[in-house]
């Protein structure tokens, strides 16, 4: 008869003699149970439990998620720069300044900024890939404060234009940045919810600047907005390189280091290091920008361009620009300043949503979801801009609630896949050596488009009417939503050297 040792020796093991059918067990019964158990170090023995194990890795993410909300707080000066001019430009034309904006210059101060980010874009490949994504962040903190003391300062509006360019311009520069940095810290498990601080970031910030907006003028709204980029510099202090960055750099002690640092001093960094190495190998060569154009890059280049394409003509970013603008056109009897801030609030719950979604469902199945959203609301916005040229005074009446739904609907079924997940896909479909100039050439296509339909919405708006308009985007968006049912890969959930 097999004599079983103290409970608190084999704890882990008494439950194999508890589900045995047979209570008088076989020598190989035996033998398959207690030798393991003789021949284990006590290290062996002294193993946490499943609940302790996952508790260590949660604190082991704690200081990646702190650098990827470090670095996010870039995302926070791009939601800065898209919500300012809603606020900023109805106060400088209510109270007496030196100059005043027409809408023509309304338009140009909200389309400029995407122009600007175009060469920032360019330059951010070669920026990250030169002095690393860390430093380059770090690098442009000073000329982001510069835009808005500009901006906080002017007195015309070619002042004003200058200070949008010179934010423009970091903003283009910084965002592949984070992109890049937070793919590349995250593991696979939380890689989506990570980089949905993107997004979310974008939206606190948008939200922040409408209510700050509100309260102060326009000079001093600039002053406040100065502020993310002086943080960003503060905090990146405390935060290290991309690990792969150092790898491919030659600087495996910093490499070792940073490692140590974002997944805690218990992790096997040596097998990081070699993992990082390997994947590197592949890679290890300057892609020629025609190899872009060529299989198997070239569909990674479609899905990722199409994305972002998708990401403007969508409509949603117009609505963010002239939000208030819009609940004015629209004559519903609500004030236009509450519905303003109340989409900024449905902008947070919607990026909470997709925060806590992002990594249990699929990239494509929320892309999809988002598309035929946004669609659905916009088509309904275009009905009712309809309606109201028919008889204004049935849809002031009666449908008033339609714009505040329509377009709180449409933000929500943005933030849920168009506007977060365009950065997340082209991160995760492509390799190392060429996600940097991946990224590039995504956010150089989201500001050409960004800066057209931020600048002719208004003007197409006059041709053919804005339900024409909204009709548009709903057509684009439904469209959206068939290509990316067939050519969008699911990457969810898989390390980056194997998608």
């Amino acid at each position: 008869m097999i004599r079983r040792p103290p409970r608190s020796t084999l704890f882990p093991y008494t439950t194999l003699f508890r589900s045995q059918k047979d209570k008088n067990p076989t020598p190989e019964m035996t033998e398959t149970v207690i030798n393991p158990i003789i021949n284990c170090n006590v290290s062996s023995l002294q193993c946490a439990p499943d609940d302790q194990s996952k508790t260590n890795m949660e604190t082991h993410w704690k200081p990646v998620v702190f650098a990827s909300l470090v670095a996010a707080i870039s995302s926070m000066a791009v939601g800065a720069k898209v919500g300012y001019s809603s606020p900023a430009i109805p106060n400088i034309n209510s109270h007496r300044n030196a100059f005043t904006v027409s809408p023509n210059e309304q338009s140009w101060f909200g389309s400029l900024s995407y122009l600007a980010a175009i060469p920032g874009a360019f330059l951010s490949g070669w920026v990250m890939d030169r002095i690393g994504r860390h430093q380059g962040l770090l690098l442009f903190t000073l000329p982001h404060v510069i835009g808005w003391t500009v901006i906080a300062g002017s007195h015309n509006m070619s002042l004003m234009y200058t200070g949008r360019i010179i934010i423009g311009f970091c903003c283009g520069l910084t965002l592949p940045i984070t992109e890049v940095y937070i793919s590349e810290i995250a593991p696979a498990k939380i890689r989506g919810f990570l980089m949905s601080f993107h997004e979310l970031s974008v939206n606190v910030a948008i939200l922040f600047v409408y209510v700050v907006g509100s309260c102060v003028s326009w000079k001093w709204l600039a002053i406040v907005c100065a502020t993310l980029p002086c943080l960003q510099a503060f905090f990146l202090l405390f935060v290290p390189e991309s690990p792969r960055w150092l790898v491919m750099k030659g600087m495996t002690d910093d490499a070792k280091k940073a490692i140590s640092w974002l997944k805690g001093e218990t992790t096997n960094v040596d097998q990081e290091i070699s993992s990082i190495r390997e994947s590197l190998k592949l890679t290890n060569k300057t892609v020629p920008w025609l190899d872009y154009f060529r299989p198997p890059l070239l569909k990674c280049l479609f899905v990722s361009q199409f994305l972002f394409i998708l990401n403007e003509l969508c409509g949603v970013n117009v609505i963010r620009l002239y939000t208030v603008s819009i609940f004015q056109a629209s004559g519903s009897s609500l004030d236009s300043n509450m519905e303003t801030i109340i989409i900024g609030v449905v902008l947070i719950v919607g990026s909470c949503i997709y925060s806590g979604v992002v990594d249990h469902f699929g990239r494509r199945t929320l892309l999809i979801v988002s598309s035929l959203v946004v669609g659905i609301s916009m088509a309904a916005m275009g009905t009712y801009f309809k309606v109201q040229a028919d008889d204004k005074r049935t849809a002031q009446e009666y449908l008033f609630w339609v714009p505040l739904l329509s377009l709180g609907s449409a933000t929500v079924g943005f933030v849920l896949g168009c506007a977060p997940l365009p950065y997340v896909v082209t991160s995760e479909l492509f390799p190392t050596q060429t996600r940097g100039r991946a990224s590039s050439l995504g956010v150089t296509t989201l500001n050409i488009f960004g800066f057209l339909i931020a600048k002719f919405f208004v003007d197409v708006s006059d041709v053919i009417g804005s339900a024409g308009a909204f009709w548009i985007c709903s057509a684009i968006c439904l469209l959206g939503t068939v290509v990316v049912y067939c050519v969008v890969p699911e990457t969810r959930g898989k390390e980056l050297d194997n998608v």
